[in-house]
């Protein structure tokens, strides 16, 4: 079984990424499974002939997986000369219709049926192909599935199920010989990559967009990630690039890349190069009686395997019994072992973080973990590149979070889906590293592969004398003559570019359920009367679960609960920013403060932060992920409120039920003192 992604796009229109389709080979037998705009295009580009396809499965109707239907099946007609089978379609209810409005008898094509059939150039034509007149009209074999359905096909078979996609739909399973594989179950999970694989029984076929990409650096004037990509590339095959991999991040749930891996009897190919870090799961409130006093037992395993499988494997461990320990985006950064040029894959999608040293970093999944393992290489297809710019000065109260969120805002959640983004401008060379990071971890929230900061004076700054940073001396002075010349060349074109004011972004703070529904904290939620229905739908479902309503101004929202942590704000800038609000009064509301690691926790105390922390009545706890992930048994109750430092906030991100709005620490301290959302900038002045 042979299977190949011919596109995984969306109905946006993308001259990269083409709509949803995908090519089976079982034996002789060619299938599609859905056939959206561009599909056609790629197929040939696969060297699969439209009279070599056998069957099509539609999983829905939407126009974004069936558009190229219409041109298959007119072109397989045409070029077929009456000398191959009709074509097999199965798809849900109307796809019968939708086939006869095409080629039926009154349908849409019927002239150009009538005038290939009968025009006497056009049956020379037919003939000459090979066709023997009268010459027959298309008549593919129409059959409409229901969930549960099978289609024996001989060589293969296809189950049908239902699912929800926006509306219920179906998945296919498709089963060939001894091999089963699911189709187009879920046809855009981010962060996997595309393909074409032979695949073998229990092997996992992943897809992301499908593009082709010679000669796309070929001009003289490179951007950075550009450079980055072409000095990581290793080959190409079919639009796919294997790029060498300088770094790999694993945590306590990458477990399964490690049992895979022990599956196929395979060891590291680098171990020196892959980090683990114990956060995601490790228990924040107390470390009193270390592993071994974790209460949860399912979290407990988890941590104590991760020990055993760095331990056999001969990769570094940074654990909970380690002084250095924390979370997998702030660890490697203050440790000096993310560096600028770097390639650098995690297993976790907040690993764009890393983009702040001008590296190229981004998430991956299980699979692409354990690939990554066995042979410090990664499958990747090609990102577009967006730059936005964000000019002028940030005004006082206005952080690295602030911007992040107002960018989000503006061009939404999908507003860099398939692009790497560079962030340029004088408001962006003007943050520090940990404002750098904050703007990194959250490009993907705003749908993009990886976001990028060109290195610079305070990069350098920042990484001379970390313990993994290159020595001082000739490596020292060999790593900055590289770095430099890892920015943007003058001239270099991005496929995008995006700008915003830096003096008018405001203090930040979201009010729905994903990032892009935010507004300046002396705002209102939006009035939903001008919007467009579906906006209009989105907007309400997410006001109904917030427990919030149109035109309220977001600072009379009473807030039940703060949380100042995550891989996106629990730096020590951030306990900084948030300590100096905290000298200004008292909490009265719960409030914790979880710092990213064991070392800026280290500092903080250092500097007293932590003693300002519980003289305001905040809890402040050991490193962690925490109330971000809500997997470590930190969460939400049902219905609480909570003002959050943290990068998500979809329905239950902090728990079932729970409520959160994003926002910098230093607006979140402003929230615990006040019990509401409020302006930073009243308590500073």
């Amino acid at each position: 079984m042979r299977i190949r992604l011919l596109g995984t796009g969306t109905p946006t229109p993308s001259l990269k990424r083409m709509s949803s389709g995908y090519l089976v080979e079982v034996g002789e037998r060619k299938i599609l499974f859905d056939f959206g705009p561009g599909a056609y295009h790629r197929l040939l580009e696969s060297g699969v002939k439209p009279t070599q396809v056998t069957d099509i499965f539609f999983t829905h109707l939407h126009y974004d997986h069936c558009l190229d239907y219409i041109r298959l099946l007119m072109t397989r007609w045409d070029q077929g000369a009456d000398k191959i089978p009709e074509l097999n379609v199965y798809g849900p209810a109307h796809t019968a219709r939708m086939t006869e409005l095409v080629v039926g008898e009154g349908g849409v094509f019927g002239p150009d049926l009538a005038a290939r059939t009968e025009l006497p150039m056009s049956q020379a034509v037919f003939v000459a192909r090979g066709g023997t007149l009268p010459r027959s009209k298309p008549r593919p074999v129409v059959r409409e599935i229901a969930a549960d359905d099978v289609v024996d096909c001989g060589p293969f078979s296809v189950r049908a199920r239902a699912v929800i996609h926006a509306q219920p739909i179906l998945d296919s399973r498709l089963r060939g010989n001894d091999e089963s594989r699911r189709i187009c179950d879920s046809p855009h999970e981010p962060g996997q990559r595309a393909g074409c694989s032979k695949s073998k029984p229990g092997s996992t076929v992943r897809y992301s967009h499908f593009r082709t990409a010679e000669g796309d650096v070929a001009m003289a004037a490179k951007t950075m990630f550009e450079k980055i990509w072409a000095s990581h590339l290793i080959a190409a095959e079919e639009g796919e690039a294997l790029l060498y991999v300088d770094r790999l991040y694993v945590h306590e749930g990458s477990s399964h890349a490690f049992a895979a891996l022990d599956a196929s009897n395979r060891k590291l190919a680098r171990p020196r190069q892959v980090f683990a870090h114990a956060d995601h799961y490790v228990p924040t409130a107390s470390r009193a009686g270390g592993v071994d006093a974790i209460a949860i037992p399912e979290i407990r395993n988890m941590v104590k395997l991760l020990a055993a499988n760095t331990a056999r494997h001969g990769v570094t461990l940074f654990g909970i019994d380690d002084p250095r320990q924390g979370i997998l985006h702030v660890v490697p950064p203050e440790q000096g072992i993310t560096q600028p040029g770097l390639l650098i894959v995690g297993a976790d999608s907040h690993t764009s973080t890393h983009g702040a040293f001008g590296a190229l970093a981004f998430g991956a999944g299980a699979s692409d973990v354990k690939h990554v393992m066995a042979t410090q290489r990664t499958w990747q297809r090609k990102s577009a590149t967006l730059c936005i710019s964000v000019g002028g000065a940030l005004g006082p109260g206005v952080s690295a979070k602030d911007v992040i969120l107002a960018i989000i805002a503006k061009i939404g959640v999908f507003g860099g889906a398939g692009h790497v983004i560079e962030y340029a401008g004088s408001a962006i060379t003007g943050l520090t590293m940990e404002g750098r990071m904050t703007l990194c971890n959250m490009s993907i929230e705003a749908g993009a592969r990886a976001g990028m900061v060109a290195p610079d004076e305070v990069t350098y700054a920042y990484m001379e004398g970390r313990p993994y940073a290159p020595r001082s001396g000739s490596g020292w002075a060999q790593a900055l003559a590289f770095w430099r010349s890892l920015p943007s060349d003058a001239g270099a074109a991005f496929d995008r570019e995006v700008a915003l004011d830096g003096a008018a972004i405001a203090p930040m703070v979201t009010w729905g359920t994903n990032p892009e529904q935010a507004t300046p904290v002396t705002g209102q939620i939006p009035d939903m009367r001008n919007l467009d229905v579906e906006l209009r739908s989105e907007y309400e479902a997410a006001l109904d679960y917030m427990g919030l309503q149109p035109g309220m101004p977001l600072q009379d929202i009473a807030i039940d609960r703060v949380f100042i942590g995550s891989c996106t704000n629990s730096r020590i800038e951030d306990l900084r920013a948030a300590a100096a609000v905290a000298r200004l009064g008292r909490a009265v509301i719960p409030a914790w403060v979880v710092p990213g690691s064991g070392t800026v926790k280290a500092q903080a105390e250092k500097e007293g932060l932590d003693a300002v922390f519980r003289a305001a009545g905040f809890e402040w706890r050991e490193p962690g992920c925490s109330l971000c992930t809500a997997l470590n048994g930190d969460q939400l109750k049902p219905g609480e409120r909570c003002a959050s430092t943290s990068n998500r906030n979809f329905r239950g991100r902090q728990g079932i039920g729970g409520r959160t709005h994003l926002l910098s620490p230093a607006m979140a301290a402003a929230a615990a003192l006040k019990g509401r959302l409020t302006d930073v900038r009243e308590l500073l002045q």
